[in-house]
Formats: C-alpha cells, structure tokens, sequence
C-alpha cells in the first residue's frame, strides 16, 4: 500500500506541469491583450491626426470658395452694370 506522503509526492509531480502551463498561458493571454491595446492606441492616434487634417482642408476649402464667391459675384455685378448703362435713353426696344 501507498503511504499518504507518496500520495502526496505523486499529486505534486502532476500538479507541477499544469502550473507551468497555467503560467505560461496568463504570460501568452497578456502578450496578446498588450498588442491589441498597442493597435487600438495607434488607430485612435491615427483618427485623430485624420481629423485634425479633415478640418485643416475643410476650412481651406471654405477660404478658397469664399474667395471665388466673392470673385463671381463682382463679375456679375460689373455685367450687370455694363449691360444696363449699354441701354439707350429711350428704352431697350427702341432701335435707331
């Protein structure tokens, strides 16, 4: 018959290697989580510069057709007046 302190030495031996294991699987579980944390930190950093720059062209679109609103609507004014001082005194159906 087995003694309890064999016993004993028999369930340490099989527990020693699943310790191990245990161990070694937290150790790779962490590796794991460390990298995605690593990926989620770079694409937040990478949506932010991306937003930045989205606002960055945006206010150079709005500079740029403010500036060519500007341009047209004097265009058309300058028309507007040349067409209408083109008019002679007598009215516009009135041919000479």
């Amino acid at each position: 018959m087995k003694t309890s302190c064999q016993i004993q030495s028999v369930i340490l031996r099989r527990a020693g290697p699943r310790r191990a294991d245990h161990g070694m699987a937290i150790i790779v579980v962490l590796v794991l989580v460390s990298i995605i944390l690593l990926y989620l930190a770079a694409s937040a950093r990478t949506l932010h510069l991306l937003g930045r720059e989205l606002k960055q062209v945006e206010r150079q679109q709005v500079h740029r057709l403010l500036s060519a609103g500007q341009s047209t609507n004097a265009l058309t004014l300058t028309n507007t007046f040349t067409s209408l001082s083109g008019t002679n005194t007598h009215g516009p159906d009135h041919r000479h």
